[in-house]
Parts: C-alpha cells; structure tokens; sequence
C-alpha cells in the first residue's frame, strides 16, 4: 500500500447465510478523497461484486470525480483528471459525503481486489487525486451445487434369442465404464459422476457406481417344433403380389382334376367361369375340383373364392394339407365362409392340433394351424359342393399361394389331318456267281391319329411293307474279278534323294537300309506314296511289308480319291464305309476282294507303325508291284543266337494257334485283337487297323 494515501486495510467478513462472504473498508485518513471498497460474494455467478467508494470531506463545495480500475498492483496516484487510469467514467459530489463510484464482478477464486483510481475537481478548481480499494478477497466465491444430478441403471434380462442389455441414463452427469446399450455376457461397471454445480441429493453427492451382470441369450429361438424350448410360431405371409395361376378351359383343365365328383354333381364351363351344381341333395350330389400344389402352409397368403349367380348351397374352399412335411397328405382344411367364425377352417380329421369347434376335430385360423403344426405343407387346393347339398353357382375365380386360378370355355377347332409321311427304301445284293444282282425294296408309312384331349393329330408308330423284288445282269463294277499276281514287278528303289513319292513321312527317316519309323508313346509314325495312276481295289494284288527291327504294331492302309480307307488284315479286307463290302457287323464291311459290292479306284498306299512301335521298312507290295526301299532286306540275327539263312523273308498270314505259341513263348509281344501277324526279320508282329487320321480299333 501506498504510504502517500490513507493506511487502509480490508478483513474479509463471512456473512451468515446464503454462503455470503463480505470485505469492509477500514477507516480513511484525515485527508479528502479517501477510496475504499467492499467485496460480495454473488452466488448467482460465483465471482466477487467488488463496490469502490470515495470519500469527501472538509469540503461544501460541489465537485466531478473520475475515476477507474487497474490492477492488483499499484500505478500511481492521479495528479490530473486526464490521466490514463480514469477510464471508468464521472460521479458528481455535492459536498462532503460518501459517494459510490462502481461496481465490478471479480473472479470467485481471486484473492486480491483491482486498484482503483479517482482524481476529484470541485467548484472552485482544486483538485485531489485518490487511490485504493485493493482488499483482500477470500477466493472462494462459488454457485453452490444444484441438488439435480440424476442417473439411473438397468440390465435387461435375456429372452431366447436376445441376451441381457445395459442401459443407464441420466442428467447433469457423466458416464464412464462399460458402454450404453452393451449386450456382451459378463460383468459389467459403470460411474456417474455428477457435473460441476451440480450434485446427486442421495448418497455420495458426487458420485454414483453401478456393478452388474449381463446374461446371455436362453435360444435360440426356432418354429420348427412347438414343444421345444423358444419355440415362436410362424405365420401365414402377405402375398406381396398376385400372380397368374393360369386359365382352365374345357378343351385344358390345365391341371384340374374333377374325378371327386358324383353322379349327379356337374362341373360345366362357361364363358369365363366354371358353372358347378347340383341336381338334388342325395349322396351323389357332389360337385368337386382340385389341383395339385407344393407350398409351405405358411406360403398359402388368404385363400378366397369369387363366386356369382349363386343359389342354395354354396362351395367350400378345401387346402390339402400335409401337416408334418413327409409326402403324404393328411386332410382338408375347408373354410366355408363365415359360417363357424371369419377366417375359420375345419377339418375331420385328428393329429392337427388346434382345438376342436362347430363338431369338427379342430377348428381355427390358418395361423392357429400353422403355429401347431410348422412343417405343414398345402399339397392341393380346390372347391366342393356336397355331397347331400343342393346349389348352383359359378366359379369366376379361385386364388391359393398368391396365385389366381381362372375358369374360361373354349370353342374346338380340330386342325386338318396332316398328309401321311411315306417313305421308300431298298437294298441290293449280288449274287456273282449267277451274275444277278436283286434290289430288294420296302416301303415305310406313318400316319396320325387325332387325340381329343390334346386336340392335335398323333403320329402313329411307323409300318413297313415289303415291295416286289426287282433284279438286273450284274456289271463288271459289281462283280468285279479280283487280279491274280503271277509275278511282282520290282520297283526302282527309292531312297531319301529320290523317294518315288514316298518322301512324305512322319517320324520317320531315311536310312541305307531302308525306312526307320519309330513312333513316340502318343503319336504316331508313318510312310506312304500318292500314286500318279490308280489301280482298282480288285486289282490290289498281294499286300506284303517286308522290314527288320519290329516292334508294337503296325499295318497296311489303302485309300481311295474320295478319302475312304480301306484296310487288309488276317488275311481280309474291312472298312467302316458301306458300298464295298458285304457287312459283317453293325459299322463294319469286309470280306475278300471276291466278296466286293463296288471296285473303288485307289490313289494310296500308307504304311502305320501305332503309338508306341517302330519299324525299320525294307519293301512294300502292292498292285503287283514291290516297291524296295533298299537293295534287298538282309536278315541279321543277334550275334548271341544262331545265325539264320541269309533270306529276304515277307511278311504272310499265321494262324491263331500259331501266334498263341507264338507269343507264349515270348511274353514281351502283344496281340491286338483281329490284328495281322506278320513274320518280319524273324520276329511275329501285329499289323492292328489303323491309318492316319483313325483310332486303332
């Protein structure tokens, strides 16, 4: 404090009640113009209202003092009324007195009041600066708690499918802990701590702790079995639209089936409905229709019936049920309206569980069915009218399983009989020995039948008939004469620089003593000529491979310009194409050239070693010719054996005794079967069926 002003000091006075704490002035000094201040606390706002006073004395005299705040440490005493200090404004005096120059809100933990600051001019000019008003502030200034702080808690218990759950809420708190709304199983802790000013009015004011246990879910639920545990019943379903179920007609029923109705029931269509009656009240006035369905009860949506011109006795609508979901029906629910109750369905039969009612072993909605039997399936759906009930009505239109069934006649119109479908085919066979050849021929007949149900003509099984024979002189193409080759021309050898047309191999290659074919384990290998003049299959002569080395199988294919192959094994020729030999099994022809029905021109003589074979080839026969492929086949044994005669020696038919002992004798070779063996440098091979371009037979 400063010692050129009054010495003020200030005590800090707790006021009894409302939590009140005031500051007093002490006394000025003897000179005018002393300031002081006073401090209250506002519990309204928790700050301090701080209220600095002047005051004048030993003057009469009317006077203007501004004044204003700083801070908690001290400036300087005003020596003038434009001073920087006085920004507060101007209080007017009227003589000596005390006068309140303000009041200003200090924060509520502040320990220490501003310095004010005044400078008093009076009437007659003299001025007087003044400073003080620092007191001491207790810096407890609070708003007292508000006695609203709430929160509450809870853990839901479990149902069968749902576990517990944790909710807490509250106001004027915050919350921390296990998370709002949890549903994980476990224990579970959480505090409510109330926010500032405010406080619980039970229990610790501040704060609240809540410890529990969230229990898990007791299901699952299903609806599948009713004397289960969290067992929740199906319902039907809202169809979320209609569809087209499809039009009966009397020329379609379109799958209706009428066969439960009597004698004197009748079901007629009309003209875009079904007109169902019947005559009296007997036993055998029954009118009945249904059709077949596969649906989940629960799929069946509001069955309904649209019915108009209706008299007596009207028809139910009948669900065959399948209650338990095993194939078999078990018994109609019918629904005749709201005679027993709207939306009730009887039934005569037991096992379906759902209270009796109207006489009947149960009776109730199709949800009331459905709860107690969930499985259940609608198998078919229909109307019935009787038995022992007289009415007339007609059906416009039935809708099941969000489907609508309509009901139309139809005028017949039979379509024209199609022509019969005739067809003529013949076959010939040669006789060479009397040179007659005798075309047999049939003819193959399908005619129709109409059907009334479908209306649509029928075609009947097909009915041959065998024509006349018609026979004619056989032509030499016929029974051709098959070449006798007294003697084999030798051709000129060929060899890789000049091949004679046999230059066209596949894994093959020249060698001096011949052609080497070895084929791999899947691809083949073979060598073959394109003749500059055909010869006729007659004319074929001896077929002859001369070779050495041998091994797997191989054979001799001959082709004709069009592309046919023919082959020669066993000491036969066959083919898979018909017209030049006789059959000998479905898909194949063959026989020897004196059996020939066509003498097919041939352009090409190929030489196949199969998959996995090899062959050294020395000479080739054919068309009474040998082509060479080196000077002559030398026979040479292996050293270890005895050495046979030097002799070319050409491969020749054997006999299936033969090459069973043959191959008895030596394991290592294979018989294909209906292959051709052939002797070939002293060794037995088998020629199988094969050329390029067909799989081994």
């Amino acid at each position: 404090m400063n010692l050129r002003k009054i010495a003020a000091a200030t005590v800090a006075v707790a006021l009894a009640g409302a939590g009140l704490a005031v500051v007093a002035p002490l006394s000025a000094s003897a000179h005018t113009g002393d300031l002081n201040a006073t401090a209250v606390c506002n519990t309204a706002t928790g700050k301090f209202d701080v209220t600095y006073k002047l005051t004048i004395s030993q003057t009469g005299l009317a006077g203007d003092s501004k004044w204003g705040i700083g801070t908690v440490d001290f400036a300087h005493t005003p020596t003038n009324a434009n001073d920087a200090l006085l920004n507060k404004g101007t209080v007017h005096s009227t003589g000596a007195g005390v006068i309140t120059l303000g009041t200003i809100e200090v924060a509520g933990n502040a320990t220490k009041a501003p310095w004010a600051y005044a400078y008093t001019t009076w009437s007659d000019k003299f001025g007087k600066g003044s400073d003080g008003g620092d007191i001491a502030l207790a810096g407890n200034c609070v708003v007292p708690d508000q006695k609203n702080a709430t929160a509450t808690f809870d853990i839901s218990l479990p149902s069968c499918d749902v576990p517990g759950k944790l909710s807490y809420s509250g106001e004027n708190v915050t919350f921390t802990g296990t998370a709002n709304g949890s549903t994980t199983p476990g224990a579970v802790h959480v505090v409510a701590a109330a926010t500032q000013g405010h406080s619980f009015t039970t229990g610790d004011p501040k704060t609240h702790t809540f410890d529990g246990t969230i229990l898990g879910q007791t299901g699952p639920s299903q609806s599948t079995n009713p004397a289960g545990s969290c067992y929740v019943p199906p319902t039907v379903q809202n169809c979320p639209a209609i569809g087209n179920g499809g039009v009966s007609t009397n020329l379609n029923h379109n799958g209706w089936d009428f066969s439960e109705t009597r004698s004197t029931g009748h079901n007629d269509y009309v003209e875009s409905g079904l007109h169902v009656y019947t005559e009296s009240n007997g036993s055998t006035d029954k009118a009945a229709g249904y059709h077949a369905l596969s649906i989940p009860l629960a799929q069946v949506g509001e069955p309904s019936i649209t019915l108009e011109n209706s008299s007596g006795g009207l028809p139910s609508i009948q669900l065959g049920i399948d209650r338990d979901g095993n194939g078999t029906w078990d018994g109609y629910l019918v629904n005749e309206g709201d005679i027993y109750g709207h939306g009730n369905w009887w039934t005569n039969k037991t096992g379906f569980g759902v209270p009796a009612g109207g006489g009947y072993p149960s009776l109730g909605t199709l949800n009331a069915y459905l709860s107690a039997n969930p499985q259940a399936k609608v198998v078919s759906f229909g109307y019935s009218l009787g038995s022992g009930v007289k009415g007339d009505t007609v059906i416009k239109q039935i809708t099941v399983g969000c489907n609508t069934y309509t009901f139309d006649h139809e005028t017949l119109v039979i379509p024209p009989k199609p022509a019969d479908k005739v067809t003529h085919d013949s076959f010939t066979e040669k006789n060479c020995t009397t040179d007659v050849v005798t075309t047999h021929h049939t003819t193959t007949t399908i005619t129709t039948k109409y059907d009334g149900a479908s209306n649509t003509w029928v075609e009947q099984p097909a009915v041959t008939t065998n024509d006349p024979d018609t026979t004619a002189p056989a032509t030499a193409e016929q029974c051709p004469v098959p070449t006798v080759c007294k003697t084999n021309t030798v051709l000129p050898v060929a060899t890789q620089a000049d091949p004679k047309g046999w230059g066209d191999l596949k894994n093959g290659t020249w060698t001096k003593d011949g052609i080497q074919l070895t084929a791999t384990a899947t691809d083949e290998a073979y060598a073959y000529v394109d003749l500059a003049k055909t010869f006729k299959l007659s004319a074929s002569g001896s077929l002859a491979t001369v070779g050495d080395n041998a091994k797997g199988s191989f054979g001799v294919i001959l082709q004709t310009p069009d592309g046919k192959n023919i082959h020669f094994d066993s000491g036969s020729y066959w083919t898979v194409t018909p017209g030049i030999f006789p059959m000998t099994s479905p898909g194949f022809y063959g026989g020897q050239l004196s059996d020939l029905i066509s003498d097919p021109d041939i352009y090409e003589v190929a030489v196949w070693v199969n998959p996995g074979g090899s062959l050294l080839l020395q000479s080739q026969s054919y068309n009474c010719n040998v082509q060479p492929f080196k000077t002559a086949a030398v026979v040479t044994p292996p050293t270890d054996q005895p050495k046979p005669p030097t002799t070319v020696v050409v491969a020749k038919p054997v006999t299936p005794a033969e090459a069973l002992a043959f191959t008895g004798a030596h394991p290592e070779l294979g018989l294909v079967g209906g292959a051709l063996l052939l002797l070939i440098g002293g060794g037995l091979f088998a020629a199988t069926r094969r050329r390029k371009g067909e799989h081994a037979l």
